[in-house]
């Protein structure tokens, strides 16, 4: 999929007015923030003014997803527990 959008971008990015710079595959893989894609940065749609493009956001997100998950974690290891207890209880 990153392959075929970085085809189609490199076809269009010269047709620009002013022609944007094409991209490399190897480029994309090593940018690891959202603020690394030139593209997004002349955007019109200010992808990079949204609220869920902050790194910061993002790191709190993965971190509430992480909270959810082991809080869901718990609830069953509580069943476990007590399936386990029964087990030992019944040899």
């Amino acid at each position: 999929a990153v392959q075929n959008a970085l085809e189609r971008y490199n076809k269009l990015a010269m047709k620009q007015s002013p022609p944007q710079p094409m991209l490399q595959y190897s480029d994309v893989l090593s940018y690891t923030t959202l603020g690394d894609f030139d593209l997004l940065k002349h955007s019109w749609h200010a992808i990079l003014a949204r609220l869920w493009s902050n790194t910061m956001h993002h790191q709190m997100a993965i971190k509430y997803f992480k909270l959810l998950r082991a809080h869901e974690e718990i609830n069953w290891l509580n069943v476990e527990v007590r399936q386990l207890q029964a087990w030992v209880d019944n040899e």
